[in-house]
C-alpha cells in the first residue's frame, strides 16, 4: 500500500475541512449582515417604514380610536389597526407593544388633556362661579368635540377602576382639583362639607352628562346642558346658593 505523504504544515484532513467550512459560514455571515443592513435601510427611508415618528404613532392612534369606537375594544384586532393605519404589523409592534398598550395610551392620553382643562378653567376664574362657569363650559365643549375619546375614557374608567393604574389615576384626578376646592372652603366661598365629597358633588353630575351624552341619551343642546349644568354645580356647591 503507498503512503500518502503530505505537503509539510498541511492540517490533517478533517481540520482543513473545518477552516474551509468555518471561513465559508463566516463569509455568509457578512454577507447576509450586509444584505439585512441594506433592505432594513431602504425600509426606512420608504413611506410607510418601520422607523418610529411622532406622525406615525399619531397616525396608528388615530387610526385605533375609529376603530375602537367603530367595532368597540374587545372586537378590534391589530390587523384592523394596521388596515385603518396603512401599515405593517411590524410597523404597529415597533411603536406599540399590543393592542392593549394602544388603548391605555389613548386613555392617559385623553385623561391628560381633559384635566389639564379642568384645572386651568378652575384656576383661572375671577370668582367661585366665575370658576364653576369655565369648568362646566370646558367640559361640555371637550366632549361635543371628542365624542370617540369620551367613550373610550368612559371605557378605560370601568376596566382600569380596581386596578392600580386606575387608583393612581383617581388620586391624581382628585388632587387636581382639590388645591382649588380646598382653598374655597377655607375661604368659605363653597360649604363646608365632607372633604370626599367635593370632588364626588363637583365632577360627577359632569361625568354622568358624558355618559349620557356620549351614549345618545340626551337631545338637549350643549348649550342648555352647559346652563344647567352650571347652575346645578352652583346651588350645590357655593356657600350663597346661586351665586
Amino acid at each position: 500500500m503507498a503512503l500518502q505523504v503530505r505537503g509539510h504544515g498541511a492540517p490533517p484532513d478533517g481540520r482543513l475541512f473545518r477552516i474551509r467550512f468555518l471561513n465559508y459560514t463566516q463569509r455568509m455571515a457578512r454577507g447576509l449582515q450586509r444584505s439585512t443592513a441594506s433592505v432594513l435601510e431602504r425600509d426606512r427611508r420608504k413611506p410607510g417604514s418601520w422607523a418610529t415618528t411622532p406622525a406615525k404613532r399619531r397616525r396608528i392612534l388615530d387610526a385605533a380610536l375609529s376603530c375602537f369606537d367603530e367595532r368597540g375594544i374587545a372586537a378590534t384586532t391589530i390587523d384592523d389597526i394596521c388596515a385603518a393605519a396603512g401599515l405593517h404589523v411590524g410597523s404597529i409592534y415597533h411603536h406599540f407593544a399590543g393592542k392593549d398598550d394602544i388603548f391605555e395610551t389613548l386613555a392617559r392620553d385623553a385623561m391628560g388633556d381633559y384635566l389639564a382643562g379642568v384645572v386651568d378653567a378652575l384656576a383661572g376664574g375671577r370668582s367661585s362661579p366665575d370658576s364653576i362657569r369655565r369648568l362646566v363650559a370646558f367640559h361640555v365643549r371637550w366632549v361635543e368635540q371628542r365624542p370617540a375619546l369620551t367613550r373610550l375614557m368612559l371605557s378605560w374608567e370601568e376596566t382600569e377602576r380596581d386596578r392600580p393604574s386606575g387608583r393612581e389615576h383617581y388620586v391624581q384626578y382628585s388632587e387636581a382639583i382639590g388645591a382649588w376646592l380646598r382653598r374655597e372652603a377655607r375661604a368659605g366661598r363653597i360649604r363646608r362639607m365632607e372633604p370626599d365629597l367635593y370632588s364626588t358633588l363637583l365632577m360627577g353630575p359632569l361625568m354622568e352628562h358624558a355618559r349620557q351624552r356620549s351614549a345618545g341619551l340626551t337631545s338637549a343642546s350643549p348649550q342648555t346642558m352647559q346652563r344647567g349644568l352650571a347652575a346645578g354645580l352652583r346651588r350645590v356647591l357655593l356657600s350663597g346658593g346661586d351665586g
